[in-house]
């Protein structure tokens, strides 16, 4: 089925809150029912469309399980990725359906869950030094069905990172740690 929002230029922002919260439930229905083409359909609205900034971000999140942790709360600690610039990275990425996307840091996994579900990617793997947002992460993907995401709790600089074909790192790492990753990216590549 299709799903039409209309929203005025004069809605009330419990009005916006509704119609985002129902797109958003059916988003989740979508990818719970393995209905990967919709849910794709939806998510792409989703990050065409921010209502407000921050608006769908924090709502997406919260709706599908995604947590914070307080060891994300402490400032420099964590930079998550925007979900209205996921498109843009995937688009200039094209994976195709032999690839598989690594996320090094991936935190609480936002493009893990987008490639996931926007890409042909054969395998989406994120790899968090954090055994609390690890184990969170893994929830929310459990959850949401989506078991071609695999997630391991390890130091990058000791994962086996051969089977990957595009990486993804959003500032997770002290400078020290960035230039091992980069080394160890060179060799493979």
């Amino acid at each position: 089925g299709e799903i039409i929002v209309a929203l005025s230029g004069i809605a009330e922002l419990p009005q916006i809150e509704k119609a985002y919260h129902a797109v958003i439930d059916t988003l989740k229905a979508r990818v719970s029912q393995n209905k990967k083409n919709e849910a794709a359909q939806i998510f792409k609205w989703l990050g065409e469309h921010p209502i407000l900034p921050g608006f769908m971000e924090l709502d997406l999140d919260k709706i599908i399980g995604i947590q914070y942790p307080d060891e994300l709360a402490r400032p420099g600690i964590y930079e998550h990725t925007y979900y209205h610039k996921l498109p843009i990275a995937f688009r200039v990425a094209n994976l195709q359906p032999d690839d598989v996307f690594c996320d090094l840091g991936c935190g609480t996994g936002r493009p893990l869950l987008y490639a996931s579900i926007m890409t042909q990617a054969k395998r989406c793997i994120g790899i968090e030094l954090s055994p609390i947002i690890i184990s969170n992460t893994r929830s929310v993907f459990q959850n949401l069905g989506l078991g071609h995401v695999e997630l391991i709790n390890a130091d990058v600089l000791k994962a086996d990172l051969g089977e990957g074909t595009l990486f993804y790192l959003n500032n997770p790492f002290p400078c020290d740690v960035l230039e091992g990753v980069l080394e160890k990216l060179g060799k493979i590549g």
